[in-house]
């Protein structure tokens, strides 16, 4: 999907997909899946970086 969308309210759904991408990291620390964690940490720095540039 394009990036056609910009500006705070983008950016706040991005952060927020982030914050789930943290539960995800938090639920893999728990489980001890080491996939989990790396996975859902990359996705979740790359929705912050995304919401940072499209601010």
């Amino acid at each position: 999907m394009p990036l056609i969308w910009s500006g705070p309210v983008c950016a706040v759904v991005l952060i927020a997909a982030a914050v789930a991408q943290a539960g995800d990291v938090g639920i893999g620390i728990f489980r001890g899946e080491r996939g989990m964690l790396a996975g859902s940490a990359v996705v979740g720095a790359a929705h912050v970086v995304t919401a940072v540039v499209l601010w």
